[in-house]
């Protein structure tokens, strides 16, 4: 469940990384710009990417909770923010 949770922390920091080719196959697929916010292309970024997750535990024969793939990826797509929000706060303190 540990590697689980890990792998999911990884999928979720991908996020930024893979969305601009989810976004030009969805292109290339349809043959149109589609009218979609930048939001949605992230959240369907994650969507796929915990999808791939959930196949890859599967075949490997690993438990995968949703709860724990939800949440290693919270932690991966909003860890850097909470990081650099912790470290601004404890500067502030001193």
């Amino acid at each position: 469940m540990l590697l689980t949770f890990l792998l999911s922390i990884g999928a979720g920091y991908l996020v930024r990384l893979a969305e601009p080719m989810v976004r030009d196959a969805l292109k290339s697929v349809t043959l149109m710009e589609l009218a979609i916010s930048d939001g949605l292309y992230d959240m369907l970024t994650l969507l796929l990417l915990m999808l791939a997750l959930a196949v890859i535990c599967t075949i490997l024969g690993l438990p995968t909770p949703a709860f724990v793939v939800i949440l290693g990826a919270l932690v991966g797509v909003f860890g850097q923010d909470i990081l650099r929000v912790a470290q601004s706060k404890g500067g502030d303190a001193e």
